[in-house]
């Protein structure tokens, strides 16, 4: 078997889909009111192993019902600002001079406009919102190109993630909505990864894992960036 059942791969993809709307805009009531209804992240199809802290911070911050602008908050601080030095771009994890904009942008640019796809205005290729919207429509249509899949993983999103995710982890009184969702990300594109190595015949690349000295100290504030288009 060389592709995805249809079933599968649309299930995956509108898993994507609901995290990505999560990374990309700040939570509004009837959201964060259906979420909690809905016991997110229970209903994700695809349901990752070691994802239990993640999904418990989750959990926890929907239970406690956090106002909205607390959660407004969080999300600036990690999105739009910079305040948790902790940039959703690939650049700066990844790139020569730990910059944004650097090379990795250049990248995703390629890899989208392959795709036919393009960052709305404002928004950076690499950033992570563009990145998990590239896997869902790759997954959304016939005949994904799983090894391309494979390989985007595993040389981009599961190379910068775990650094990102590790410095959201390591902060001063972390657990909140938002770092449970950047763990549950990760968990969940490693369980994606796992599947192509053992059902399809795609054994993983080796990992660079970026030292400590690697990472960036601190990352400038980011401007304001608008929402997504529909879709994205």
């Amino acid at each position: 078997m060389n592709e995805l059942p249809e079933p599968v791969a649309r299930a995956l993809s509108e898993d994507l889909a609901q995290l990505l709307r999560l990374h990309r805009a700040e939570l509004d009531g009837p959201t964060l009111a259906a979420l909690a209804d809905a016991g997110f992240p229970a209903g994700l199809a695809l349901q990752p192993p070691g994802a239990d802290r993640a999904m418990a911070e989750i959990r926890a911050a929907l239970e406690a019902g956090p106002g909205l602008d607390a959660l407004a908050a969080d999300y600036a601080a990690l999105y739009l600002t910079g305040a948790w030095g902790a940039c959703p771009e690939e650049s700066v994890w990844l790139g020569e001079d730990r910059l944004r904009a650097g090379q990795p942008l250049f990248d995703w640019l390629e890899i989208l406009g392959q795709a036919g796809l393009a960052p709305p205005p404002g928004w950076h290729g690499d950033h992570l919102v563009c990145q998990l919207g590239w896997l869902a429509a790759q997954l959304a249509r016939p005949g994904t190109d799983l090894a391309l899949l494979a390989r985007v993983l595993d040389q981009h999103l599961l190379r910068w993630l775990p650094a990102w995710n590790g410095r959201l982890q390591a902060r001063e009184r972390s657990a909140c909505f938002y770092t449970g969702l950047a763990g549950l990300t990760l968990a969940w594109l490693e369980a994606l990864r796992q599947i192509l190595a053992e059902g399809y015949a795609l054994p993983r690349q080796p990992r660079f894992v970026l030292a400590d000295a690697d990472k960036p100290d601190s990352v400038s504030p980011l401007r304001f960036m608008p929402g997504m288009r529909e879709g994205w």
